[in-house]
């Protein structure tokens, strides 16, 4: 009985630190930005650009603040619906308040269908005194 323990205690001490301290080993994330559908509209079509898949629209800021360094995330699907690839695209401009913006998006290989969602952005205020414009991170 005591020769089990220690081979299970043995086992435990080499086993588990690697696992713990493995800095390649994270929980699944989701990266997209939570409540991001609140102040954005996506129209978006799959189409091609010089024989190359990609997926073309428009960002429409419904918000009060100019939007800068907004990011794209496009999820190619399969048939099932299941993610087979993910592709970031970014939109360089300013994004103003009740405006739009055109974008772009090259995919690496054409997909039955494609989810577009905002990844990420930031909010650019106006004046307030300080003699220019602050950029908060979302």
């Amino acid at each position: 009985m005591v020769r089990l323990i220690t081979r299970i205690g043995l086992v435990s001490l080499l086993v588990i630190p690697p696992l713990i301290a493995s800095p390649g080993r994270t929980l699944a994330q989701n990266f997209a930005t939570y409540g991001g559908e609140q102040f954005f509209k996506i129209e978006w079509e799959p189409a091609e650009r010089k024989g190359k898949p990609e997926v073309r629209g428009y960002l429409d800021n419904a918000w009060g603040e100019p939007a800068v360094n907004v990011r794209l995330r496009v999820e190619s699907l399969d048939a099932a619906g299941s993610v087979i690839a993910t592709t970031i695209g970014r939109i360089p401009d300013v994004v103003m308040p009740g405006t739009r913006a055109y974008f772009e998006v090259e995919i690496p290989a054409k997909a039955p269908s494609y989810r577009v969602s905002v990844l990420s952005y930031d909010w650019l205020e106006r004046g307030g005194g300080t003699g220019g414009d602050n950029i908060m991170r979302r």
